[in-house]
């Protein structure tokens, strides 16, 4: 949901140091592809309960306020 919620507010890229660093120290290698794909399935879980299906349709429009 962060990542969503920055690319609604105009990000351009976000960092994932945390996730990054965590999945290096519980995996190696193997944990950071595994952080980098729970990450990439909870933005296509999100998106797809907005209703967007690309990350270009992604704007402000999918923020409550």
């Amino acid at each position: 949901m962060d990542i969503m919620r920055a690319l609604a507010l105009g990000a351009k890229s976000c960092m994932i140091g945390r996730a990054y660093a965590y999945g290096l120290g519980a995996g190696g290698q193997e944990g950071v592809a595994k952080a980098l794909d729970i990450l990439g399935k909870e933005l296509t879980t999100t998106m797809g309960l907005c209703g967007v299906n690309t990350i270009a349709e992604i704007d402000d429009k999918v923020l409550a306020v």
